[in-house]
């Protein structure tokens, strides 16, 4: 569970939120805005790491700023995982382990519980400069919850990653969300917010411009989006027609509007039952900024 109220932070004199309050409880919470909006800061602050100016923080009723050790507490996944090129994944995880002073013993059962729960075991003894950018992501995930974290902050996990992959990934932190764990996510992507959020939170120039649960926010946009696909068969139109879709061809992709009920990994599975593979997938729902005009009706910060 974490608590910001009424926080002020920046750095220097250049102040970053304002005023912002946030509750994110058990299961996930995303966080959407532009780049700029002040999600890195509003991660730091809750983890511990930037002291307000204004306001407090809380970590499962606990003050991180007044007592550090809640912060034992805190998993972080990065944008980019960050491995040691030159040590294998179980060295990686152990050098962490370490980091987080923990048993050896007990540091050693978790990293063998995440290899089999998160499916890397078979990548143990590889070294981390080998991993293609999805087997690092777990790996990244795994250190994240290396100390078995209550709550855990993962920013844009998924940028960078193929359609499957990206897939795996939402349903392996979407069965976290479900295990008693707080998650505090951030993305560009309305989709994925979709797929993974119990609530979300719109956060533009440092300030909350819309709360709620995933229903009541969504609920306020229309129910289509456009995404481009690129099918490994050349008969993809007809296909998609089958589908009750209107696909319009754009060089190597088919463009359609893909109706609300539909997610993108649902749609991958009925091209897959008809024997057609997605090597690639764009999205075109309406950009952020206009998401958040729809939702807040103009309003610029809640």
């Amino acid at each position: 569970m974490l608590r910001l109220d009424d926080v002020v932070a920046g750095y220097g004199r250049h102040r970053i939120l304002n005023g912002l309050s946030l509750a994110a409880d058990d299961g996930c919470t995303a966080i959407l805005g532009p780049n700029g909006a002040g999600k890195t800061t509003l991660f730091r602050v809750g983890a511990g790491v930037l002291e307000p100016k204004q306001g407090s923080v809380s970590i499962d009723g606990i003050d991180p700023y007044e007592n550090p050790d809640i912060k034992s507490e805190v998993g972080y996944i990065p944008h980019v995982p960050s491995l040691t090129p030159n040590l294998s994944v179980r060295k990686n995880l152990e050098f962490w382990g370490r980091v987080l002073e923990l048993d050896t013993e007990y540091a050693t059962g978790r990293i063998d519980s995440l290899a089999d729960s998160l499916g890397f075991r078979d990548l143990l003894e590889t070294d981390g400069g080998a991993l293609s950018r999805g087997q690092a992501q777990r790996i990244a995930l795994a250190r994240g919850l290396l100390a078995d974290p209550s709550l855990v902050f993962l920013d844009e996990p998924t940028t960078g990653l193929d359609p499957s992959i990206r897939s795996k990934l939402l349903d392996l932190l979407r069965t976290l969300a479900d295990s008693e764990r707080t998650l505090v996510y951030t993305t560009h992507n309305l989709h994925e917010a979709k797929v993974l959020a119990d609530d979300i939170v719109l956060l533009n120039d440092g300030g909350i411009v819309a709360s709620g649960s995933k229903d009541e926010i969504l609920n306020r946009e229309d129910g289509t989006r456009e995404i481009r696909v690129k099918l490994t068969v050349d008969d993809g139109t007809s296909i998609l027609r089958e589908l009750a879709y209107e696909p319009v061809q754009d060089g190597e992709y088919l463009q359609f509007e893909l109706d609300d009920e539909t997610t993108i990994e649902g749609l991958i599975e009925l091209l897959a039952d008809r024997g057609v593979g997605v090597i690639d997938v764009e999205t075109e729902s309406e950009p952020l900024q206009t998401f958040f005009e729809t939702v807040t009706g103009g309003e610029e910060r809640a």
